[in-house]
């Protein structure tokens, strides 16, 4: 997921380990199995109700059918009210649905019932950063990495997060450290390049969008991020290339037409009617 903006193009990442199978490594039992989303089996105690119910909330929110989702994890947890996973992923739903208050309440819940996780702090944190309360999702992010360090989701958003707050420093060593960790993964390189041009400093934010560009020859955000610094240093002849190998990368971005409006602007500074 990218933060859209006329300006700078933030990549956040919403990571599909976010939804939950129904079980936890500290839900272990007897009584019957779940999946994580590496595959690996583990024992879930929940009733065979319940988890039925999970399961089928679980593939309707995948298939982005919010209410239906919303339905099934809430009979869920009328069989089992202390289905703290129900309720994170029922809150996820609420997310998408766009019932916020709704969604806040089930991840104070799912927080009640425990146990802590590094999945739950992660989503509570993009909830956060949705809303522009970079405080808390940093918050949440940091307890996130806590549970489990070295997520290169949650260094990436932590530090999205940072420099929304101007903390600059910190958010330099959330992306550093995310890159030194994932040295194959664009986001953590490009948002680097974000952060030097909120700085001012265009030459280390150039090293590091080509820097995603290498790693990631189809990654579209860097190259909007390219083609709009070269717009705003009067270059158009590299703006325009840029923009159009965006568009290349990704010809079904929800910009589109105003990308598209961007080039012909170019094109006529260029004199290539």
């Amino acid at each position: 997921m990218t933060l859209r903006s006329s300006l700078l193009r933030v990549c956040v990442i919403i990571v599909s380990a976010g939804l939950l199978t129904g079980a936890s490594c500290n839900d272990l039992g007897e009584q019957g199995t779940g999946l994580t989303q590496d595959g690996e089996i583990l024992t879930s105690t929940r009733s065979v109700e319940a988890r039925n119910h999970f399961t089928e909330g679980n593939k309707l929110l995948e298939a982005g059918k919010w209410e239906g989702a919303i339905d099934r994890y809430s009979e869920a947890i009328e069989n089992d009210p202390r289905f703290g996973e129900a309720y994170e992923n029922r809150a996820l739903a609420y997310m998408r649905h766009r019932k916020f208050e709704k969604a806040l309440a089930d991840f104070a819940e799912a927080l009640e019932l425990g146990p802590e996780s590094a999945r739950l702090y992660f989503n509570l944190g993009n909830f956060y950063s949705m809303h522009a309360m970079f405080e808390p999702s940093a918050k949440a992010y940091r307890r996130s990495l806590e549970l489990e360090p070295g997520q290169a989701s949650a260094l990436n958003n932590l530090g999205n997060s940072l420099s929304s707050l101007e903390r600059f420093g910190e958010a330099e060593a959330a992306f550093e450290e995310a890159t030194r960790l994932f040295k194959d993964k664009p986001e953590a390189y490009n948002n680097l390049g974000v952060l030097n041009e909120r700085q001012g400093k265009m030459a280390e934010a150039e090293r590091f969008y080509q820097k995603a560009i290498e790693i990631d020859p189809k990654h579209p955000d860097a190259y909007f991020n390219m083609g709009a610094m070269n717009r705003r240093a009067k270059n158009a002849r590299e703006a325009l290339r840029y923009f159009k190998l965006y568009l290349e990368k990704d010809p079904q971005a929800d910009d589109k037409g105003k990308v598209e409006n961007w080039i012909l602007r170019l094109q006529g500074e260029l004199g290539q009617f």
